[in-house]
C-alpha cells in the first residue's frame, strides 16, 4: 500500500463520517410546492396536493416568494369532522408563525405575504387522515407610489407663477409669539422707569 492510496482512503472515510454527521440536517421529507399558471385563473399561479397526514405531519415549502405577492393557503379536510392542523412558518418548523385547524368547518385558510420561503405543515390528531392542500400565489402587486422628486415650479407653488403664503396655522402661531414678545418687552421697559 502506498501513501497516496492511504490518503485517498482516509479522505473517503472522512467524507462518509461528515455525511453521517450532517444527515439529521438534511430534510428529505420536505416536499417542494411549485405553483403553475392555470388558464382558469385570471391571475397568479396555483398548486394543489392531496394526501393523508398523521401526528408527525407532512411538510411542504413554497420557495422564492416576493413580499409583493399575495399568497393564499387553504387546507381542506375530506371529512368535516376530521381535525387537521395547518401551520405556516418562516424559519423553524417547531415554531410556526400562524396556526389553524379544520375542526368544525372542514377548512382552514390563511392570506399572507412574505419574502423568500414559506414553510407549510399539515398534521392530524388521527393517523392517515385524508386532506387536500391548495396554494395560490398571486402576481406581484405594485403599490402606487408618488414620484420621489418634484419640479421646481411645483415646489414653489401649486401652479406656475403662484405664491404660497404657507399654512394658516403657522401664521397664527407666529402672531401669538409676536404678541407675547411685545408684552414681555412692554413689561421689561415699564419696570425700568
Amino acid at each position: 500500500m502506498n501513501l497516496d492510496h492511504l490518503l485517498t482512503r482516509g479522505r473517503l472515510w472522512y467524507g462518509l463520517c461528515l455525511l453521517l454527521l450532517l444527515s439529521p440536517i438534511v430534510q428529505a421529507d420536505v416536499f417542494r410546492l411549485v405553483p403553475k399558471a392555470e388558464s382558469s385563473l385570471p391571475s397568479g399561479k396555483f398548486v394543489a396536493v392531496q394526501g393523508s397526514a398523521g401526528t408527525a405531519g407532512e411538510k411542504f415549502v413554497l420557495e422564492n416568494l416576493s413580499i409583493l405577492q399575495p399568497v393564499e393557503v387553504t387546507l381542506l379536510a375530506k371529512d368535516d369532522r376530521a381535525e387537521l392542523k395547518l401551520q405556516l412558518g418562516k424559519f423553524d418548523w417547531k415554531n410556526p408563525d400562524r396556526s389553524g385547524s379544520t375542526k368544525g368547518s372542514g377548512s382552514a385558510t390563511f392570506h399572507v405575504r412574505t419574502e423568500g420561503d414559506l414553510k407549510i405543515q399539515v398534521s392530524a390528531s388521527q393517523p392517515e387522515t385524508p386532506y387536500q392542500l391548495a396554494v395560490w400565489v398571486g402576481d406581484e402587486v405594485q403599490p402606487p407610489m408618488s414620484p420621489a422628486f418634484v419640479s421646481k415650479e411645483r415646489f414653489k407653488g401649486k401652479s406656475l407663477g403662484g405664491f404660497d403664503w404657507g399654512s394658516p396655522v403657522l401664521w397664527i402661531i407666529a402672531l401669538l409669539l409676536g404678541a407675547i414678545l411685545a408684552i414681555l418687552i412692554f413689561i421689561v421697559l415699564r419696570g425700568k422707569k
